[in-house]
């Protein structure tokens, strides 16, 4: 594109600002990835040790993200988790900090944020797809077969289809070869972000 100047001095392709979306798995095999104009950025495994969340870590790759790339706009959206049934109270207790943990910092950072229900980016992103179903090992009182959705694998299919050349292990893990099931839902709640917000 040749470089329009207006009377300004402002070529046209500097005075459309670009917009930064972080999409957040906030589980603790969670995951975070960027994109900005439709390009993924950053993917990284949540920061977690022993199964503690490294706070001061995550609010560094927010600080990175935001101050590296000059964008008019940022836009934050992670999963909105609840208790989960036959979760133990230590699984239920590590998904509220995190929410609460994720909401106080982009409160603290003046960043936008939005929360979405794990259903409603699903369906967003899984249209023409179809679910896969795996074996509850448990029968219906007719004496057949009980299946589930395979939410992690249905939005693997997802996210190959949608991004097939995506790095899906996560920065960071050189050894890694097998998609990292976060580091998916993170890209696949970026890209409903993007695609709506």
């Amino acid at each position: 594109m040749p470089s329009l100047i207006n009377s300004f001095g402002l070529t046209l392709k500097s005075m459309i600002m670009s917009k930064l979306y972080i999409g957040i798995d906030p589980g603790k095999n969670g995951g975070i990835v960027a994109k900005i104009d439709g390009k993924i950025i950053e993917s990284i495994v949540m920061p977690t040790k022993a199964k503690f969340y490294l706070t001061g870590e995550i609010y560094k790759l927010f600080t990175n993200l935001v101050d590296s790339y000059e964008t008019e706009e940022v836009m934050i959206c992670f999963e909105d988790i609840h208790s989960m049934f036959r979760s133990s109270a230590t699984a239920n207790f590590g998904m509220g900090f995190a929410a609460g943990f994720l909401e106080g910092l982009c409160s603290g950072m003046g960043l936008p944020f939005i929360k979405v229900q794990p259903k409603k980016w699903q369906e967003y992103c899984w249209q023409g797809i179809q679910p896969i179903k795996i074996n509850t090992g448990e029968k219906t009182k007719q004496g057949n077969i009980k299946y589930k959705t395979d939410t992690k694998g249905t939005s693997l299919v997802a996210v190959q289809r949608l991004y097939p050349k995506a790095d899906l292990c996560g920065r960071g893990r050189t050894r890694a070869t097998k998609p990292h099931d976060g580091v998916v839902d993170a890209l696949l709640i970026c890209h409903y972000a993007e695609q709506n917000l």
